[in-house]
């Protein structure tokens, strides 16, 4: 595990400028993020688990929420600093999340999950349950389906050849490992036409 570790990271430091410049523009996501925010309590605590550069946490933020955001790669938790000091940073792996974090009225994972396999998700939905409300939501956006997905793990950026793991999750198996850690499906959660045609979906859970 080691080893796809760093090339996950490797990647994502190498191309967090060009995500930042990407993605800041990019608001395909505000709408969903705003109803997400609207069936929280008023001015939330969210997590932002595997938040990149910040980008969506930048807009959480100016949806009211108080942010905290954590991500495995040094870089692009450098420029979210840098970018958005009304919010909080870390690097951090959310396979070993703790309650030093404190507690979040809601969590959402933006494409992070993609990077984690099968056998991984209980434990990340573990360490979910340990920093959530009760009844608080999650908001998991993933490309359903199953296994790995060898397309879209072996890419190629100005020339840099990356494999970083990118793995499907159906939402069944989402469903049942959510309810066997004490959360339960909420609600599938609507995307831009754009998102939805690569396959994108986004899923919503609550805490029990």
């Amino acid at each position: 595990m080691e080893n796809t570790d760093s090339e996950i990271q490797k990647f994502y430091n190498d191309i967090a400028q060009q995500f930042a410049d990407e993605w800041y523009a990019n608001e395909d996501l505000l709408p969903t993020l705003k109803r997400f925010i609207d069936l929280l309590n008023p001015n939330p605590r969210v997590l932002d688990m595997g938040c990149g550069a910040g980008y969506e946490s930048m807009r959480l933020y100016k949806l009211g929420a108080r942010v905290t955001g954590i991500d495995f790669s040094d870089e692009p938790i450098r420029i979210a600093r840098e970018r958005n000091p009304q919010c909080k940073f870390q690097v951090a792996d959310f396979r070993k999340l703790d309650e030093s974090l404190g507690v979040f009225d809601g969590i959402v994972a933006i494409a992070s999950i993609i990077h984690i396999r099968d056998e991984e998700l209980e434990l990340v939905f573990c360490n979910m349950k340990k920093v959530i409300k009760h009844e608080g939501l999650v908001m998991i956006v993933v490309i359903e389906g199953l296994g790995i997905c060898e397309e879209r793990s072996k890419i190629e950026r100005e020339g840099v050849q990356y494999n970083r793991p990118f793995y499907l999750h159906s939402k069944m198996r989402l469903n049942e490992v959510a309810d066997n850690i004490g959360f339960e499906y909420f609600d599938d959660m609507q995307l831009s036409e754009e998102q939805a045609s690569f396959g994108w979906k986004c899923l919503l859970y609550r805490s029990k």
